[in-house]
C-alpha cells in the first residue's frame, strides 16, 4: 500500500494549479448519487493512471477549470466510502485493482482524495464493455488499454510509442530495467563523444563536469530534438555577462542535440532529459599563475547551473525531481583569490588539497524553482570547505543577492 499523503503534500499538489499525466481535479462529486456514467468516468481516469508511471490522484473539492480549493459540501464529503469505490471499479479491472480513497480538510475545506498506484506487474486491462445509460455512447471497452496523456485526458492507447513506453515500464518491472541503467548507457554514450570533442582538450586545466536527468527515465520526454533544441536555448542563462550553456555550435543526433565551443565547453542533451558537459574553469587573464581560482567567479558560474536547471527542467518536469551532479576537476593545491591577491582577511590562505570537489543529490524541481539561490549556496559552501574556507558565507550571500539583481 502507498504511504498516504499528507496535507501538506495534497496543498502543495493543488498550489501547483496544473493537471498532468498523474492529477486530475474534480468540482463536486458525491459518490452515492452520481450516475452510472459518471462513476465510469472516473473509472476511466483511474484506469488510466494506473497504467502511468507513478500512478496517480484525483482530488475531489478542486474547481478544475480555476484550481481553486472549494471544498465539498459535507453530503458530498461523507458520500466517498473505499470500499464502495473499489468493488465498483474492480467490475473493470483485470487483473483486479485496488486504490486508496480518503478524506482530509485543508484550510478549513473538506476534500477527497482518490490514490492511484502504478500497476505492480502487469498492466490494467478493462475488463467489460460499459455504455452510457442512454446507449449511444461506449465509455469503456472491454480489453482496451487505458493510459493518462500529457494534455492530462485519460485516453485508449493509440499509437505505437504509447504503447512501447507501457511495454517498457511493464519489462523494468518484470526484469529489473531501471531508470538508472538507461541513464547510464545514454551518459556512457556521451562521455564517448565529449571525450572527443572536448575533454582532452580542457583536461590541461580546470574543469567543471556536470551531469543531471530525471529521477525516473522516459524515452521521450521531450517530443522530438527540434523541441529538445527549443528548450535548451530558451532555457540559456547569462549572468553577469556570461552565458551558460555557451551555444556557439549546436548541432543534432539521433536523440537529441550536442553543442561545442571550441577548447573550452560541450555537452549533450537528450530528449530523455539527460543534461552532461564539460565546460573549462577560466582563469583571469590578470594572473599568470594557473593555481589560483577566483572566489567570485565560482559564486557566478554554480548560480548559472543551478539557475539554467531551474529553467529548463521547470519547463518539462515541473512537479517531479532530477538527480544533479557537479564536479569541478583539477583543484589539487589550487587557492582561492579575489580582485588580484589571495584571500588572507580571513585567515587564508585557502588551497585545495584534493584533485575533485564534487556533489551529487536528488532535488525536487518544484524546490529548485523557489529556491535555486540557496541550492547554490549549499553547493558553493560546500566547494569553499574544501579549500578549508569555512568563512566565506557572509561573502557568498553578499554576491548571491548581486547576481540576482544582475541576472537576465
Amino acid at each position: 500500500m502507498r504511504k498516504r499523503l499528507s496535507q501538506q503534500e495534497i496543498f502543495e499538489l493543488i498550489q501547483s494549479k496544473q493537471e498532468t499525466k498523474n492529477l486530475d481535479f474534480k468540482k463536486y462529486f458525491n459518490w452515492k448519487k452520481a450516475s452510472n456514467d459518471e462513476k465510469l468516468m472516473i473509472v476511466k481516469h483511474i484506469l488510466s493512471m494506473a497504467n502511468t508511471k507513478d500512478g496517480g490522484k484525483i482530488i475531489f473539492g478542486v474547481e478544475d477549470r480555476t484550481f481553486k480549493l472549494k471544498g465539498l459540501p459535507k453530503n458530498n464529503y461523507e458520500s466517498f466510502d473505499q470500499t464502495e469505490v473499489n468493488n465498483f471499479l474492480q467490475n473493470y479491472t483485470d487483473p483486479k485493482f485496488y486504490c486508496q480513497v480518503y478524506k482530509e480538510e485543508i484550510n478549513g475545506k473538506l476534500i477527497v482524495v482518490i490514490d492511484v498506484p502504478e500497476f505492480e506487474e502487469l498492466a490494467i486491462i478493462c475488463a467489460k464493455d460499459a455504455f452510457s445509460q442512454n446507449k449511444t455512447k461506449h465509455i469503456l471497452k472491454k480489453g482496451q488499454i487505458y493510459i493518462r496523456t500529457k494534455k492530462a485526458s485519460s485516453e485508449a492507447i493509440s499509437s505505437s510509442y504509447e504503447m512501447k513506453e507501457l511495454l517498457e515500464l511493464a519489462c523494468s518491472k518484470r526484469f529489473g530495467i531501471s531508470s538508472k541503467e538507461e541513464y547510464e548507457k545514454e551518459i556512457k554514450e556521451a562521455d564517448e563523444i565529449l571525450n572527443e570533442m572536448i575533454r582532452k582538450e580542457i583536461e590541461k586545466y580546470a574543469y567543471w563536469e556536470i551531469i543531471a536527468h530525471p529521477v525516473n527515465y522516459q524515452e521521450k520526454l521531450i517530443e522530438d530534438i527540434i523541441k529538445t533544441k527549443e528548450l535548451i536555448m530558451k532555457s540559456q542563462v547569462k549572468v553577469r555577462g556570461n552565458y551558460f550553456p555557451y551555444l556557439q555550435d549546436i548541432s543534432n543526433f539521433n536523440t537529441g542535440i550536442q553543442f561545442y565551443a571550441k577548447q573550452y565547453e560541450g555537452g549533450r542533451i537528450y530528449q530523455s532529459g539527460l543534461f552532461k558537459m564539460f565546460t573549462i574553469m577560466f582563469i583571469d587573464n590578470e594572473i599568470n599563475t594557473k593555481n589560483l581560482f577566483n572566489f567570485v567567479y565560482i559564486i557566478h558560474v554554480v548560480t548559472m547551473f543551478f539557475l539554467f536547471f531551474k529553467k529548463i527542467y521547470g519547463d518539462i518536469l515541473p512537479k517531479e525531481s532530477i538527480n544533479l551532479s557537479i564536479s569541478l576537476n583539477g583543484c589539487l593545491g589550487r587557492e582561492l583569490y579575489h580582485r588580484g591577491i589571495p584571500l588572507f582577511d580571513r585567515g587564508g590562505p585557502y588551497i585545495c588539497k584534493i584533485v575533485k570537489i564534487a556533489k551529487e543529490e536528488k532535488l525536487k524541481v518544484s524546490d529548485l524553482q523557489t529556491y535555486y539561490k540557496e541550492k547554490a549556496i549549499a553547493f558553493l559552501k560546500h566547494i569553499f570547505q574544501m579549500f578549508n574556507c569555512e568563512a566565506c558565507d557572509e561573502d557568498i550571500i553578499k554576491y548571491q543577492n548581486m547576481i540576482h539583481e544582475n541576472k537576465a
